[in-house]
């Protein structure tokens, strides 16, 4: 007997309706055995009957201080869909369905997932009963095992039509693990179906601004915003480099925020900016909406332009302010200078007016003498 030791249970977990079905628990020697479906304590009727359950013990020489115990179906009915446990107090559990004519189906975007965008305005998942004999049954919505129900808030409405549920406004709280299960319409506790679907964000990405300066030999920091589930891996690149993770001059570190398990940020770090560090960052992002997605697989992206700033811009100008004012210094006392030294040379060649008169008064006192 073949036993993967590190789970409890083992077993078929689908079978279809008339198909025999076997339980195997492992339980250590102290444990005694109790089997229960639904937490309710299994008790057979008629040990004749194929479709009622058969018990059975066992004990491996090749493993000791065990013992397996074996519940066994040898005609499956819809009634055997639920969960097995073979002791009260274990935790984990043993799902078992039983698919009958009447099966569920749901619709993805692509296998297993929907996928929810940013810009959406609603959110549909929908199941589909096919192969049904009878309209006689009932639809049932969880999210992360509790049921789901109809809302109409103000900024935000559920609407549930039987296999459809609408979300309007939907936002990062919608993703998640759903199911949608068909039960017998009689009393609507007999499962006879389900499916499931994941509903997953794709990433969306948010670099403010959008072009950034940052000074020669500095720190160079960039941020980034991350949006998505499940928590989208972070990619960078600087023009036609990519860096997956941190490297000599480049340190990238990622994590979730305290406030909001949906944002994650991202840093680009470099110690000591440089010249050539100039030019276009981008960060992407992907999760499952990217890589599984057959058809749209363009991780999204933001990006932004950075400058760098030579360290001794800031003193250029004053610099400049100091040449300006010295050139202008010296060219006012060149002018000035050449100024005073021209009217010097001009007041020694000219004479004044007393000088110009004396010898004429001069020659009129001799005429009066004559």
């Amino acid at each position: 007997m073949f036993f993967d030791l590190g789970k409890i249970y083992d077993g078929n977990s689908t079978v279809k309706e008339g198909d025999p079905f076997l339980i195997i628990c492992r339980l250590s020697l102290s444990e005694a055995v109790e089997w229960q479906k639904d937490s309710v304590p299994i008790v057979n009727e008629n040990k004749l009957d194929p479709h009622d359950y058969l018990f059975e013990e066992k004990e491996d020489p090749e493993i000791k201080n065990f013992v397996f115990a074996h519940l066994r179906v040898k005609s499956a009915r819809p009634l055997h869909s639920g969960t097995y446990r073979c002791h009260s107090s274990h935790t984990e559990s043993h799902q078992l369905i039983v698919e009958s004519d009447n099966t569920i189906e749901a619709t993805y975007d692509f296998p297993k997932y929907k996928v929810l965008k940013a810009k959406d305005l609603r959110l549909v998942l929908e199941c589909n009963v096919t192969e049904s004999s009878s309209s006689n049954h009932v639809i049932k919505w969880t999210k992360e095992g509790v049921e789901l129900k109809p809302t109409s808030e103000e900024f935000k409405q559920i609407e549930i039509e039987g296999g459809k549920v609408t979300f309007k406004r939907p936002n990062w709280d919608d993703v998640g693990h759903y199911t949608c299960s068909l039960y017998n319409g009689s009393n609507g506790s007999q499962l006879l179906h389900k499916a499931e679907i994941e509903v997953i964000a794709k990433p969306y990405l948010k670099i403010h601004p959008n072009e950034l300066t940052f000074v020669e030999g500095e720190e160079l920091k960039i941020e980034c915003i991350v949006f998505g589930r499940p928590t989208p891996h972070v990619i960078w690149r600087f023009e036609n480099e990519t860096y997956n993770d941190s490297t000599d001059r480049v340190k990238i570190t990622s994590a979730v925020t305290k406030e909001d398990s949906n944002i994650l940020k991202s840093y680009f770090i470099l110690d000591r900016a440089q010249m050539s560090d100039r030019g276009s960052y981008s960060c992407l992002a992907q999760n499952a909406a990217v890589t599984d997605n057959p058809v749209d697989r363009e991780m999204p992206k933001a990006t932004c332009y950075v400058r760098i700033k030579d360290k001794y811009a800031a003193l250029w100008p004053f610099l400049g302010i100091c040449v300006e004012v010295v050139v202008l210094c010296t060219i006012i006392f060149i002018y000035e200078k050449k100024r005073n030294k021209a009217e010097l040379e001009e007041s020694d060649t000219d004479q004044s007016p007393e000088q110009k008169n004396t010898p004429d008064h001069g020659k009129e006192s001799v005429r009066q003498r004559k």
